[in-house]
């Protein structure tokens, strides 16, 4: 699955997914070199789409310089947690 990161100040970032819109990264902040925040949207994955777990938490660092790390997808109602992981390469400009 394509996933889009599109950071554009220190405070303001989105995530796309697939074919789906960027949505806005909520709570972003730094915990040590990691990048972490919030946001929503709607992973390809058969478990996501059966529990309806569309909350999503990113954590990522650089890493041979690319962005890796995890996405926590839950579902509205607690008790689900579906961990994915993620690794995203600069786009050339």
């Amino acid at each position: 699955m394509r996933a889009r990161l599109e950071i554009k100040s220190s405070d303001t970032a989105t995530l796309a997914l697939g074919d789906n819109p960027a949505q806005r990264i909520e709570e972003m902040q730094s915990e040590g070199a990691a990048l972490t925040g919030k946001t929503v949207g709607t992973i390809d994955s058969t478990d996501a789409f059966r529990n309806a777990a569309t909350n999503l938490a990113l954590k990522l660092i650089l890493q041979d310089g690319k962005l890796v790390g995890r996405i926590l997808a839950s579902a509205k109602n607690p008790g689900t947690l579906l961990p994915y992981v993620l690794s995203l390469n600069r786009k050339a400009t």
